[in-house]
């Protein structure tokens, strides 16, 4: 939402409250939101890491399949 001052500039309002003060509030569980956070991005980064680990060795594999069918043929 944009507020105008009077003297022709323009002041952009938030339309959410600043994140800092949620981040200071624990949940409904107790434990702070940032530690929560840390676990989760941990976790999904230990996902990822498989993930893209499984699309590497996939495609190195698909390489080397060629690369062997060159060298027979």
């Amino acid at each position: 939402m944009i507020i105008g001052t009077g003297n022709g500039m323009n002041i952009k309002k938030s339309k959410q409250p600043s994140k800092h003060l949620k981040l200071l509030k624990p949940n409904r569980f107790g434990k702070d939101r940032t530690e929560q956070k840390l676990q989760n991005f941990q976790k999904h980064l230990k996902n990822w890491e498989h993930h893209l680990t499984s699309i590497f060795l996939r495609n190195w594999f698909l390489i080397w399949v060629k690369e062997f069918k060159k060298q027979v043929l």
